[in-house]
């Protein structure tokens, strides 16, 4: 805790915070307040207490950045209400694909939707443009999770106050059809700059296979030749696709495998037990997709046209059971149709 603050609280105001406190970090293991005797203390006992409780404050909840810097642990310093602090407004800090950040300010219990909406004004975005973007959380597996609309985005900052980075949220792409994206910036500045950095993000994670392509893109890494960066990225794979951490599924004698997802296509790439990509792939265009479902266990389930006249089924067990909607165009009876896959992945 940076310097010493001087107040005077009793012990159930100590009681009070510790409580606002563990709602509010759910994950962090509070110290234990000193006890509290039943029976009137001496001045040496009081004494005691009163060092233990400064202990819980500075050895304790302080010493943790985002907990002292919390709206309810300065209300307690400044002696201030504590019930309005746990619900009053906060800033929160979000990162945009040319890694800067911004803050938006918003009240405490806001959903993902009011917490968008907010940053969507604060940039003035227009609503096309907003569409086609939206809030993930960076989780330590290295996988940005989009968050639900009714997730509250800064519970999700306050669970990561270990963190050393700025913030866990961040602004990604939610727009997979490549003839659109290209359409909307040839309308668009901003829109064109943000899917450059984007794309210049996903080359430098691996996300986009360069390969030899790599020193021609490096090449053409400013914002003023975007163009021309767009042009040679859009053509390689992984580019607008999204791409989970390895996991189990039926494929392959029930090995481990990366699961791709996309505007085109579904992809499975074997891998070894701790995730290294082997050559084993398994493409399937959306064409190609009959049906895909998720069971009562998580699991997604694909089902899809083979050589043979049978159609094959795949599971895919992971982690993470979140809804994923990539915007697709399927051929159904000769009509070209817009559908949105809902995978549980």
């Amino acid at each position: 805790m940076a310097g010493r603050h001087l107040c005077s609280r009793r012990y159930s105001e100590f009681e009070q915070l510790h409580r606002y406190l563990r709602n509010e970090f759910v994950e962090f293991c509070f110290p234990r307040l000193p006890i509290k005797w039943p029976f009137p203390l001496r001045e040496h006992q009081l004494d005691t207490r009163r060092r233990g409780l400064e202990q819980y404050l500075e050895r304790g909840v302080c010493s943790v950045r985002v907990i002292a810097e919390s709206d309810i642990m300065q209300a307690f310093l400044m002696e201030s209400n504590l019930h309005e602090a746990s619900y009053s407004n906060v800033d929160i800090r979000i990162l945009l694909p040319d890694q800067s950040w911004i803050s938006v300010n918003v009240r405490k219990d806001s959903n993902c939707t009011n917490v968008y909406r907010a940053l969507q004004k604060r940039l003035g975005w227009s609503d096309e443009l907003a569409n086609c973007f939206a809030l993930f959380e960076m989780i330590e597996s290295g996988f940005d999770r989009k968050i639900n609309a009714n997730e509250r985005p800064h519970s999700l900052y306050i669970q990561n106050y270990s963190s050393a980075a700025v913030t866990c949220l961040i602004v990604k792409r939610w727009l997979f059809d490549v003839d659109k994206e290209e359409q909307l910036c040839s309308t668009d500045t901003c829109l064109h700059d943000m899917f450059f950095w984007l794309a210049v993000n996903d080359v430098n994670s691996g996300q986009i296979q360069a390969n030899e392509k790599l020193y021609e893109l490096k090449a053409l890494q400013d914002v003023q030749r975007k163009q021309q960066y767009l042009k040679l990225a859009r053509a390689l794979p992984g580019y607008a696709e999204i791409t989970f951490p390895y996991c189990l599924s039926s494929w392959k004698n029930d090995g481990h495998v990366i699961v791709s997802l996309g505007f085109k296509r579904y992809l499975l790439q074997s891998c070894s037990s701790s995730g290294e990509p082997q050559e084993a792939v398994l493409e399937l265009q959306w064409p190609n997709v009959e049906k895909y479902n998720v069971d009562e266990d998580g699991c997604f389930i694909i089902e899809y046209n083979a050589e043979t006249a049978n159609l094959k089924r795949v599971k895919v067990f992971t982690q993470f059971v979140s809804a994923i909607y990539v915007g697709l165009l399927r051929k159904d009876n000769g009509r070209t149709v817009g559908r949105k896959l809902n995978a549980y992945i």
